[in-house]
């Protein structure tokens, strides 16, 4: 009897891990929130990974901004540090870019661009680095360059699923019309 209660415990948690919480945010959720007139200003976004950004800063610098310096093979090093599932909000959005904010400074953003998923057939929502010619990757964060690894040129955006399912339904009862 046990073991018949235990396997459907298991069963029953199995259905509900499978279920995520969170999806990545992309053009057709996106078009279907512009429908509902919701605003990308106004949903809670996260971020899919975590990301180190890491700079070097010259020995006579003296104003860092936020995160830790490390001191790495005679140059200062500043790392800042957002955890996968970390929560930001939307400053401003166009069409194809989104800039998302995780600290309270609002000149401290990530812009995430709307490029075509290498994965899936749909134009998903990706952090906006750039590569140089040694092939390392690089985000602007606060008007500053920082250096990512390769995965993290890979991060996505996400929002919850209760939201992307949100339905925005108004009912009008119409009483109808009589002859006069």
């Amino acid at each position: 009897m046990k073991t018949k209660h235990f396997i459907l415990f298991l069963v029953i948690a199995a259905c509900f891990s499978a279920c995520t919480p969170k999806i990545i945010f992309n053009e057709a959720l996106r078009n279907n929130l512009d429908l509902k007139q919701i605003k990308p200003e106004k949903l809670q976004f996260y971020i899919d990974r975590s990301i180190d950004m890491r700079r070097e800063i010259a020995s006579n610098s003296t104003k860092i901004s936020g995160g830790k310096i490390e001191y790495y093979k005679g140059k200062n090093v500043q790392i800042l540090n957002i955890k996968e599932l970390t929560p930001g909000i939307c400053l401003r959005s166009t069409d194809s870019t989104l800039d998302i904010a995780f600290e309270s400074n609002n000149e401290l953003y990530l812009t995430f661009k709307k490029i075509k998923s290498p994965d899936l057939d749909v134009k998903i929502y990706m952090l906006d680095g750039f590569k140089n010619e040694e092939g390392n990757f690089f985000v602007n964060y606060g008007g500053v360059s920082y250096q990512i690894d390769e995965k993290a040129a890979e991060a996505k955006i996400l929002i919850k699923r209760k939201i992307a399912n949100k339905e925005n339904v108004n009912v009008k009862k119409i009483k109808g019309r009589k002859v006069s």
